[in-house]
């Protein structure tokens, strides 16, 4: 019987099983995508009160909020994001329907997307599922794609592209490059990382000179598409709303104000956090990119939303969001460390030896190790040396590549296989865990377990 169901698994469609657990994480966010509701939802839309906002919702509502009244707002993001949550509230209404579908749709769409891009590069559909549902559990993941902000449709948008990329689809990858540009100021590292492994790809020629000319010329291209449909974007919105004279102008507002985002450290920095002193003498704690990675010392869990409630003298939290660090986020540096080291030797033996660059082994180091590069070690010179203001969640667009990599290292071997199961089945019970809306009998099964509710 267990040989029966062993073989009747195999032969599944990894396909089906990827649209059903897509589908099946899509029903989960729209189970909860009311949860909160604002206390006074009339009150929220008139003058911005009792709206039970979860996290960077306080900012993006009122700003798409502003532009449907035919008023620019949150200029410091281009404003495909924005757009998006407009339509949705345009369709469902000024409430957390409307702000939030944008977000659950394009974070689940992302989950798919995934397995593809994991499933090609892997060459198993199991091995992207496997990935997608690392990605697609992950706290964090998901509830920034349960709400209205900005980050779920980069990400989306990113793993598109990278995927269209892959498949040698360079104008429809520099096409979908551009609306990542659109959505989220970061998407301009995710970016990066994709031209950069374009250039290392196409870098081919019988010398190292012809080699890196081919290499400029493929990554020229990206840049050209990407970049004219961004400052169509932007051109767009500053005509219609007035925002900005020039898309160049909006461009340079834009690199202008989050250049600015600078924290002091009173009393010195150290490796992980230093405390940040604003001007009415009240502190904040700034965490530090080694914080976000490295169990033991990682920054505590962000309380993006948290109710607590009390009764009889024992605390709860039925709705309790976070931004927190997960299993997978402690792989990181054994993962990158691998990936990273492979990555520059490919890249080296492309640019000085030209080495086919298709090879699967190579195509996937180089990927992840432009894609760490500039999408993780970045923050460490920004956070540490330009004291630019960083946050945890900015590995939000780091974890699916991340999970890329992590199953890539676990499909080695017996032992291995056998570690890749627990890290999935830690995921999913950090998943039960910290599920950010919590009902009587979850409540009740988690103190059954001893854990924190």
């Amino acid at each position: 019987m267990i040989r029966r169901a062993v073989g009747t698994l195999r032969s599944a469609d990894t396909h089906l099983i990827a649209v059903a657990m897509t589908l099946f994480f899509l029903l989960l966010h729209l189970t909860i995508i009311g949860t909160p509701w604002p206390e006074d939802l009339e009150a929220c839309r008139v003058a911005k009160e009792k709206c039970s906002f979860v996290f960077d919702e306080a900012h993006y509502v009122p700003a798409v909020r502003e532009m449907m009244a035919g008023r620019p707002a949150n200029n410091e993001h281009p404003p495909l994001s924005k757009w998006l949550m407009q339509l949705g509230m345009t369709v469902l209404g000024d409430n957390p329907y409307g702000w939030r579908i944008s977000s659950v749709i394009t974070g689940t769409l992302s989950v798919y997307v995934l397995y593809r891009l994991a499933a090609l590069l892997l060459g198993s559909g199991w091995a992207g599922l496997a990935v997608a549902f690392l990605y697609a559990a992950d706290v964090t993941s998901f509830n920034l794609s349960s709400i209205g902000v900005l980050d779920p449709p980069t990400n989306l948008f990113l793993l598109l592209s990278a995927y269209l990329l892959l498949r040698r689809k360079t104008l429809l990858s520099g096409l979908v490059m551009g609306l990542a540009l659109l959505t989220k100021a970061s998407a301009v590292f995710g970016v990066g990382a994709l031209v950069l492994y374009e250039l290392l790809r196409s870098s081919r020629g019988p010398n190292v000179a012809e080699r890196l000319y081919a290499g400029v010329r493929g990554a020229y291209l990206l840049v050209l598409i990407s970049a004219s449909v961004m400052v169509s974007g932007l051109a767009l919105y500053d005509a219609y709303l007035g925002a900005f004279p020039t898309p160049l102008a909006h461009l340079d507002f834009i690199l202008s104000y989050h250049s600015s985002l600078t924290f002091n450290c009173l009393g010195g920095m150290n490796p992980f956090y230093c405390v940040h002193a604003n001007q009415d003498g009240t502190t904040v704690k700034v965490d530090l990119p080694l914080s976000w990675t490295l169990p033991g010392v990682t920054f505590q869990p962000m309380g993006f939303y948290v109710v607590t409630v009390s009764v009889d003298g024992t605390s709860y939290r039925p709705v309790a969001y976070y931004g927190m660090a997960a299993p997978l986020w402690w792989t990181s540096w054994v993962v990158m460390a691998y990936f990273l080291v492979r990555g520059v030797i490919s890249a080296w033996r492309q640019v000085a030896r030209g080495d086919d660059p298709s090879a699967d082994p190579h195509r996937l180091d180089l990927l992840l190790a432009c894609w760490f590069g500039l999408n993780y070690l970045v923050y460490f010179p920004l956070a540490y040396l330009a004291h630019r203001w960083v946050y945890p969640f900015y590995f939000y667009q780091v974890v699916p590549f991340l999970a890329l990599g992590a199953v890539r290292l676990l499909l080695q071997g017996r032992f291995e296989r056998a570690v890749l199961l627990l890290l999935l089945a830690a995921t999913a019970f950090w998943f039960f865990a910290y599920y950010p809306v919590r009902s009587d009998a979850h409540i009740q099964l988690l103190r059954s377990l001893g854990l924190p509710a």
